[in-house]
């Protein structure tokens, strides 16, 4: 029974570690992952892409957030477009000005960096920053497939070799007792047909 407790408390150990996340902490994780795949930085946070501290008091985040909409929106990407072709070609290298359907290819990723920046303005001027900070400081749990895991632990190959040596020796160490106890037993019982023997008329020998 003890071996199968510790079984148990090995594996436990070993496997990942869910929680009940709420809609606003997956909110928080869908953000996250839309910023490695997209950003420029995949590593960046909130904060680095609103360009503010941690510390950052709600008026540094709007005014942040102000700024960076102003260089997403569609009239501002396109001129931006336009003035780099033009910088290019003065520098003597051909450039060709950008086709519309990179303009449109453009405009749509900037339209999809505000919303993103909207949302994450939104989580940093309400109550689900404390929600974000938290995360910030302890690590963010991983998509694995279903849900959002956090990995208690990863052994390393020392650590799984100390494992086994304490699975398999505390198997050999409760064999080892039950053995001892069993022929303990089995010597009391011929012990006690012995002294029944010798009481009664018998054999003068205890056998064993």
């Amino acid at each position: 029974m003890k071996i199968s407790y510790l079984s148990v408390g090995l594996l436990a150990l070993f496997s990942p570690l869910a929680a009940a996340w709420s809609k606003e902490d997956r909110e928080i994780f869908r953000i996250r992952d839309e910023i490695s795949r997209f950003e420029p930085d995949p590593a960046a946070t909130f904060y680095d892409i609103l360009g503010i501290s941690t510390s950052a008091s709600l008026d540094d985040i709007t005014k942040a957030y102000r700024k960076m909409t102003r260089s997403l929106h569609p009239d501002k990407v396109k001129q931006q477009m336009r003035a780099k072709a033009g910088k290019d070609k003065k520098t003597g290298a051909t450039v060709k000005p950008p086709t519309p359907a990179e303009i449109k290819a453009a405009v749509k990723k900037a339209g999809e960096a505000q919303a993103r920046l909207s949302l994450i303005a939104n989580i940093l001027r309400g109550p689900e920053r404390d929600r974000y900070d938290h995360f910030l400081t302890n690590g963010f749990p991983l998509w694995k497939g279903t849900d959002y895991y956090y990995n208690r632990y990863r052994p390393g190959l020392g650590t799984v070799v100390i494992g086994l040596f304490l699975v398999v020796g505390g198997g050999i160490h409760y064999l080892t007792l039950f053995m001892s106890w069993k022929r303990q037993k089995e010597f009391v019982e011929r012990y006690i047909k012995f002294a029944r023997d010798t009481a009664w008329g018998g054999g003068f020998n205890i056998p064993g």
